[in-house]
């Protein structure tokens, strides 16, 4: 972000302020999609927008779409989380297809390791919610 520029409070219709998020976006991730896959999706873009926004600068205007941040994703790492977490929420948001349970738990373990760096700490999450396996 350029000094004085703002990252918007809303993106897609979603706050995605640091306040309007969980504290361990992951876990409430994994929670969430037993219960309403929609929201748990929408829960990790939201919280991924924040972070790139706010973590990396990239800049975010709020009428982006989502092609458009995709594009302005460059650095390596970032990118191999970015696209398939923009193709999982597109293909639900527009075309109403769930993400399989394995995809919404590799995304959630990729979050933790581009944003949090606690993948250890995600592993014993990830046993605890009945799954038995990294």
């Amino acid at each position: 972000l350029s000094q004085g520029e703002e990252v918007p409070e809303t993106l897609f219709g979603m706050k995605i302020t640091p306040e309007s998020l969980p504290n361990d976006v992951a876990s409430a991730v994994l929670a969430e999609y037993e219960r309403d896959p929609r929201a748990a999706m929408s829960l990790l873009y939201r919280a991924s927008l924040s972070q790139i926004s706010r973590r990396y600068g990239l800049p975010l205007r709020s009428s982006d779409t989502e092609g458009q941040v995709l594009k302005r994703v460059r650095q390596p790492q970032l990118l191999d989380y970015w696209q398939p977490l923009t193709d999982n929420w597109i293909a639900l948001a527009y075309a109403h297809r769930l993400p399989e349970r394995e995809a919404v738990h590799g995304l959630c373990r990729q979050y933790r390791q581009v944003f949090v760096g606690r993948e250890q700490e995600f592993s014993g999450s990830l046993r605890a919610a009945g799954e038995g396996r990294a």
